[in-house]
């Protein structure tokens, strides 16, 4: 099984004076001057690159054809696969994907991806079953248009049919008829934000509808609870940023690794001088102001199983510039007071990957 890592352009300045806390001096432009976490080991550290077109803007994509390709630009081994997909959540609230065959296949045969994902629509149970079966099948027709464009003008990268649904029995039919399309490759979108029991009933399902020396690659989802269902059930690709994300999200002493076992907390400081939120930090204004902006509210979310005495979480947030950015994580514990507590502790009760995602689960 491969590890993909989502490149969700995460640069880090070489040359930042820690001490004066001042960047490079020749530091012009990040994109072309700043390092990507892979360059900074001798050893890789993943099996290859997921490149989401969502990711990629305008400007983004100037640099990647200036550069010769997708793997020149962020200075990737020509060896390690990059997947190219069209980040469908970013389009969940519009009623046809932004991208068409065509244009998505020219983005990644030009780029010299090594993987292309159709054009998918994702779907949330929360929409009407009439709205949910025409995602369905607009996301069948895709693949089948790409696949076909894809052999008809003989594109070098490799196509990968997505399957999205709302149930085991969706995601299977819809591998079943990826298969019949002639897909080699196969990958199940739609899933980041489900549960582990969720999952492994999807997987369960699709497993039998995976002819032998198909590869199939989960989207969003790498939990380390779920590998042993991945290599039951055919999972033979899977991405997740966790690890970035709680490198500079995390706390409680547990996202700075050290070789000798040590771990430290890594620390946040606001820019006193400016006025865009940044994701984990909170601006200068909303800390005097305890925390208040422009809204705010607290929701009650169950807490995992293994910590059931500290009661429920009062999860807060605000709406800052139309963003939901969390605020202050705090548990209700029975007699005692409300008190602050480790967000991490909730993550992997709640099943989500980031502390984004838990102030939108919030709101």
């Amino acid at each position: 099984m491969q590890f993909y890592l989502p490149n969700f352009e995460d640069l880090v300045d070489p040359g930042y004076d820690f001490i004066q806390d001042e960047a490079s001096p020749d530091r012009d432009n990040r994109f072309l001057h700043d390092w990507y976490a892979h360059q900074f080991f001798d050893e890789p550290i993943f099996d290859g690159v997921l490149m989401s077109k969502t990711v990629v803007k305008s400007r983004i994509e100037k640099f990647i054809r200036e550069a010769g390709s997708v793997h020149t630009f962020p200075n990737l081994d020509p060896d390690i696969p990059v997947m190219g997909d069209c980040g469908a959540f970013s389009y969940r609230n519009q009623k046809e994907p932004p991208y068409t065959t065509h244009e998505i296949l020219d983005y990644y045969e030009s780029l010299g991806f090594t993987y292309g994902v159709s054009i998918d629509h994702v779907i949330f149970g929360s929409f009407e079953s009439g709205e949910q079966q025409r995602r369905w099948d607009l996301t069948l027709r895709n693949a089948e248009d790409f696949l076909r464009r894809h052999r008809g003008r003989g594109c070098t990268f490799t196509p990968v049919g997505i399957a999205q649904g709302t149930s085991p029995e969706h995601y299977a039919e819809a591998i079943h008829r990826l298969v019949e399309m002639g897909y080699t490759h196969l990958a199940l979108g739609g899933l980041a934000r489900s549960g582990d029991r969720t999952i492994h009933d999807v997987l369960k399902a699709v497993s039998p509808e995976l002819p032998d020396g198909v590869d199939l690659y989960l989207f969003g989802v790498a939990r380390l609870a779920l590998v042993p269902d991945f290599l039951r059930y055919g999972v033979t690709m899977v991405d997740s940023a966790a690890p970035i994300r709680r490198a500079f999200l995390g706390g409680n002493e547990d996202n700075y690794w050290t070789a000798s076992g040590e771990r430290y907390a890594a620390i946040r400081i606001p820019d006193a001088t400016s006025k865009q939120g940044k994701r984990g930090v909170d601006l200068p204004e909303d800390i005097v102001n305890g925390g208040q902006s422009v809204d705010s509210s607290t929701t009650r979310i169950p807490l995992p199983t293994s910590r059931p005495s500290l009661g429920y979480l009062v999860a807060g947030y605000v709406l800052s510039s139309g963003e939901v950015r969390p605020a202050a994580w705090q548990v209700q514990v029975v007699g005692e007071e409300t008190r602050r507590i480790p967000p991490e502790w909730l993550l992997e009760g709640i099943g989500v990957d980031s502390l984004e995602d838990l102030a939108l689960l919030a709101a």
